[in-house]
């Protein structure tokens, strides 16, 4: 999609949707950091063709996998956690895909917990 519209027509569409679903005081540094549309399409396709679960099965260091209740990716969960057993699973509630904007103290407070276990555990 962003091949087909182009950089402007992205950036318009972006700043139109991000300003209707997150409050400006929230939304405004995100948006004033601006896009990188270039590597979108390329990123997208070795994501895709690449990126499997099975990859995490020879990662020693712990896992988060953090989604929002309504991120469309979480609906591949299960397989990474086959993939990976030792992996924590952690949603947060009323939250999207971009989760650190729908709930961010939630977020904030998800990556804390799995920090600070990791921290416990390593007997730090």
């Amino acid at each position: 999609m962003t091949d087909r519209l182009g950089p402007d027509r992205m950036t318009r569409v972006n700043d139109r949707v991000l300003r209707r679903l997150y409050a400006a005081d929230l939304i405004d540094p995100v948006i004033a950091g601006g896009y990188y549309f270039a590597p979108t399409t390329s990123a997208w396709r070795e994501v895709m063709t690449h990126c499997r679960p099975s990859m995490l099965a020879g990662v020693r260091c712990p896992i988060l996998l953090l989604n929002g209740q309504y991120d469309q990716f979480r609906l591949g969960t299960k397989a990474f956690v086959q993939s990976c057993p030792g992996a924590r699973v952690e949603v947060i509630p009323r939250a999207s895909h971009i989760s650190n904007l729908d709930q961010p103290r939630a977020f904030a407070e998800a990556l804390l917990r799995f920090a600070r276990s990791v921290d416990s555990a390593d007997g730090s």
